[in-house]
């Protein structure tokens, strides 16, 4: 297991990705005059519930995988909506940074694993460990669902 060194630094590492991209996501989203606010209050409110909280029980019990999976799930939709507000942005408006737009287009479709986190939230609820049987056919339902949709 990581040193709680190692463990504070991925959270804080973490907490600022998400706040930057949150920040980004924000201003982006106050750019594009078609944009409501009920759009930028949702992602606020979407990132916060997944990423605070996944990442303030990552820190307190670091070998938990569901504060991780919620992590990953707040960190996805931030990416998603972050680089969703960029391409819309850059096709209305003709004058971002155009070296961003491919990028932006390559990492658009981060709802899928961000799905997948959340299924495999409610898969993996409460001690991280699949159930026999059945699940693991819905666990590959998903892997392929993930991988289809990027």
């Amino acid at each position: 297991m990581p040193g709680q060194r190692f463990i504070r630094a991925v959270v804080l590492g973490g907490a600022g990705l998400i706040a930057g991209l949150l920040a980004v996501d924000v201003a982006l989203t106050s750019i594009d005059t078609s944009a409501s606010v009920e759009s930028i209050i949702g992602a606020v409110v979407l990132v916060a519930l997944f990423g605070a909280v996944g990442l303030l029980v990552a820190y307190q019990q670091p070998r938990n995988a569901m504060g991780w999976l919620m992590f990953g799930a707040g960190l996805a939709f931030i990416i998603n909506s972050a680089a969703s507000e960029y391409c819309v942005l850059v096709y209305r408006e003709h004058r971002l940074w155009r070296g961003l737009g491919p990028l932006s287009a390559l990492v658009q479709p981060m709802w899928a694993p961000a799905i997948l986190c959340l299924v495999l939230l409610v898969l993996l609820f409460p001690d991280a460990q699949l159930p026999v049987g059945h699940w693991r056919t819905a666990l590959g339902g998903c892997w392929q669902q993930a991988g289809s949709g990027w």
